[in-house]
């Protein structure tokens, strides 16, 4: 297969940015997402980084573009209504519709470049987790040793956060549990993380592999975050930290919500909230809403996370362990439900800290059972083990 060209991908980029193009007509959002949809698949069909880690990492970020291009162009279909434009205002009045060429550009690229999708930093309650993290009161965020002090803290993180996924790597290209080429001449039955005897090290493995990708992500947001803040592009408060505490991940449910990323929290929870009340007519509220909003929003995942597996397998029939994972979480989900109704007849006799201990065992337990199939799958592709994105030699020799 042949290299993929930057060039190319910037195509992608554009058609992108263009399902953002604020007007309330639904058909120049809708060529805009044709054209994406068919460049990603040409993209897929024909181009390749010829390093099986990267292109996983590829072909997940494109099923990201992809959902969130598709939940824009027909999931909002009063788009901009709703949306305030934030910069200066014409004779018109605030609608992004109405704007200059050059200002609806601008808007266009902000709410494209939205780690939290559209919406979330509009709707006059965005998060100022950041400006508080680093000592940033609001009513001086535009003070320029504020601005300072954030974008100081970002590099100092950024860094940190580069050589713990270079650390992650290392143990990954070392480890028989995630390079396939350490087993016998390279030979294996699809089981890595699996062929561990002891759960704890099954544990281990699943805590270490996604502190490498925490660590990645980080390491990117932080990074743009500094530059954007530095020049002057955006502000501290629109930079949302992307993880949150593991201290809050004591349910399954918690730890999807609170501590995991949040990128695509916004299209999923519309989109299942979409197939559950116009689709099904369910009411808002309840249990079976909730059951078939969390369906729909692991599905969806789980397709993200199939343009990964196409990547690497050039191939969907090696998508199943995605799938399986995924949608084993709205289960969880239902046995913590359980759970916790049959523990608050009991409440007062039990410590609210042995019951928090408890959870987090459970949540260790859990991931240790359902995660190691689905990143098993990813190994036997290859699709673990990353080596040219960021040069290794300096952490080697450290090493």
């Amino acid at each position: 297969m042949k290299r993929l060209p930057f060039a190319f991908y910037n195509l992608v980029q554009i058609a992108f940015l263009f399902v953002h193009y604020p007007t309330t007509r639904r058909f120049p959002r809708i060529l805009s997402f044709a054209c994406l949809l068919a460049l990603l698949v040409y993209c897929h069909a024909e181009y390749s980084l010829h390093s099986p880690g990267e292109d996983y990492v590829l072909g997940c970020s494109n099923g990201i573009l992809l959902l969130a291009a598709a939940h824009m162009t027909f999931i909002c279909p009063d788009f901009p209504n709703g949306l305030q434009w934030t910069g200066p205002t014409t004779r018109e009045g605030s609608d992004p519709g109405r704007l200059p060429f050059a200002q609806k550009l601008s808007w266009m690229v902000e709410l494209a470049s939205d780690a939290r999708r559209i919406g979330s930093s509009r709707r006059g309650g965005a998060v100022n987790d950041i400006g508080a993290a680093v000592g940033v009161d609001k009513r001086d965020a535009a003070n320029s040793s504020a601005r300072h002090r954030f974008v100081i803290s970002r590099v100092m993180l950024s860094v940190l956060c580069l050589a713990m996924f270079q650390l992650t790597l290392l143990y990954r290209l070392r480890s028989p549990s995630f390079n396939g080429a350490l087993h016998d001449g390279g030979a294996h039955d699809g089981r890595f993380i699996r062929a561990r005897s002891s759960l704890l090290a099954r544990f281990l493995d699943v805590v270490l592999w996604a502190a490498g990708t925490v660590s990645e992500m980080c390491f990117l947001q932080t990074a743009a975050a500094a530059l954007a803040v530095g020049v002057g592009a955006s502000e501290a408060e629109e930079w949302p930290p992307m993880f949150g505490s593991p201290i809050r991940a004591y349910t399954v449910r918690r730890f999807w919500s609170k501590t995991w990323h949040q990128i695509l929290r916004v299209p999923l929870e519309s989109s299942g909230a979409h197939v559950a009340r116009d689709g099904l007519k369910l009411e808002k509220g309840t249990a079976v809403f909730m059951i078939v909003q969390s369906m729909t929003a692991f599905f969806l995942s789980a397709l993200v996370h199939t343009g990964g597996d196409y990547a690497i397998h050039r191939s969907f029939r090696m998508s199943g362990p995605t799938f399986r994972f995924f949608l084993l979480q709205p289960v969880a989900f239902l046995i913590e439900a359980i759970a916790i109704r049959g523990a608050r007849s009991s409440s007062g006799l039990v410590p609210g800290w042995v019951w928090r201990a408890m959870g987090y065992l459970w949540v260790g337990v859990w991931f240790s059972w359902c995660a190691p199939p689905w990143l098993d799958a990813i190994s036997a592709g290859g699709g673990n083990v990353r080596t040219k994105l960021i040069p290794l030699k300096l952490f080697e020799k450290l090493a």
